[in-house]
């Protein structure tokens, strides 16, 4: 059996991010079937159950992990919704970090 390549992929953390990764990453497996996609998921709060369910759609090679929510109260009070999703990102990644080590092993 041939080993397949293992790619991740990071959205931002928003179901209209999420959606456009998704489908590109369903394009992209079906151009390269011996790929595997891995999205790893940052979030600010629980994913809506519409997110939630099309994911469950996804091909088996295409996994999703999702990350720990970020504290809310680490973030600025009262700046602009990006601003929001960049401190997201920013805070995601020790978790990230610690997906790298679990992949190594």
């Amino acid at each position: 059996m041939a080993k397949s390549t293992h790619i991740v992929v990071i959205p931002s953390p928003s179901f209209t991010h999420l959606v456009p990764i998704v489908e590109f990453s369903k394009r992209f497996i079906h151009l390269h079937p011996n790929f595997h996609v891995t999205c790893i998921i940052p979030s600010l709060g629980s994913l809506p159950n519409n997110s939630k369910s099309y994911l469950q759609t996804l091909p088996s090679n295409i996994d999703s992990i999702f990350l720990p929510p970020i504290n809310k109260e680490n973030l600025p009070k009262g700046t602009y919704p990006g601003i929001i999703m960049q401190h997201t990102i920013t805070l995601s990644l020790p978790s990230i970090k610690n997906f790298q080590v679990i992949i190594k092993t």
